[in-house]
């Protein structure tokens, strides 16, 4: 299983909005991060994979601050890792065990990595932190999805719903005739409407 082709086929889906371009930079950071983890392999640099972990950090960061951005429609640029990760722990986007490396990820990699100058990392973590963190942004990628599809459909509704409004409002019978004439144009529209395919998610 590729796991980074399963990311960039979901960010390739998303219809374009604010949140595009962090999500590509997420994925432009995993994708660097395993070009770092094959250099370091090829030829046994192992500065690569320290560079992989540092990669992977950005690609962390950028995909959890653009899922918040879409699934609470807040600028992320000044909100913390942790408030980004307690929000979703209150919202329960994410079961415990998650929610549990999710946090975990953010405690034992980013944070160490981040204030710890001299500190280095190996083949495996490398690795691990490549496939934990194209994981994640999978997952959020998932959720991300699934608010844009809500949020489209709930905007054809009421584009569909004030039509009929429309269209219903010039009978001019009692309220059982409206309702039935009401009832009518619906079923009639919804019938010729073309059914959109999508993900899963979606």
């Amino acid at each position: 299983m590729d796991i980074i082709a399963i990311l960039r086929q979901k960010i390739h889906l998303l219809d374009s909005g604010e949140y595009s371009s962090g999500l590509k930079a997420t994925l432009s950071h995993i994708e660097t991060a395993y070009r770092h983890l094959m250099r370091g392999q090829k030829d046994a640099d192992q500065t690569a994979f320290t560079d992989a972990v540092y990669r992977t950090n950005q690609a962390f960061e950028g995909a959890i601050k653009e899922a918040y951005r879409v699934l609470t429609k807040k600028n992320p640029e000044n909100v913390r890792p942790y408030d980004i990760e307690s929000h979703f722990s209150k919202s329960e986007t994410f079961r415990r065990r998650v929610l549990d490396q999710f946090t975990n990820y953010r405690k034992e990699w980013r944070n160490p990595s981040t204030h710890d100058y001299k500190l280095d990392f190996n083949d495996s973590e490398a690795f691990l932190a490549i496939v934990s963190v194209t994981a994640f942004s999978c997952l959020l990628l998932d959720e991300i999805t699934q608010k844009l599809a809500h949020d489209k459909e709930v905007a054809a509704v009421q584009e569909i719903a004030e039509n009929v409004r429309c269209e219903a409002g010039a009978v001019d019978a009692n309220l059982l005739t409206r309702i039935v004439e009401t009832l009518k144009i619906y079923f009639l529209r919804h019938t010729n409407g073309q059914v959109e395919k999508g993900t899963a998610a979606q």
